[in-house]
């Protein structure tokens, strides 16, 4: 029996940051070192791109059906949205007037070196 987790040609999903994917599995490579052996799954996406992905990626970020995919990619929205409202919290008018700032410097030293 195949202890490999998706088979070749077999259709999977993934749940990277909040994006979901579809791909293809292409080829298993397995790879034998002194530390041991080690198995990759090389997939393409639907533009033909192909990129290979460890087991630990595949076991973390890859599912069989895309409403696993899903779940998983709501979670990281979840967490990416929590961490983007608390940098709009910090932004206060100081941040715009170092902005300002660091361009009337950048200008300064543009004409000084002209």
């Amino acid at each position: 029996m195949d202890e490999r987790k998706f088979q070749l040609g077999q259709t999977i999903y993934s749940a990277q940051s909040y994006k979901i994917g579809r791909y293809t599995v292409m080829q298993h490579v397995t790879t034998q070192t002194l530390e041991g052996t080690s198995l990759e799954y090389v997939i393409v996406d639907p533009y033909g791109r192909k990129e290979g992905y460890s087991e630990e990626d595949i076991a973390n970020h890859f599912f069989e059906n895309i409403e696993d995919a899903r779940v998983l990619s709501i979670q990281n929205w979840k967490i990416e949205s929590k961490k983007v409202a608390e940098q709009i919290k910090m932004i206060d008018d100081g941040v715009f007037d170092d902005m300002a700032k660091q361009h009337k410097e950048k200008q300064e030293q543009r004409k000084a070196n002209a």
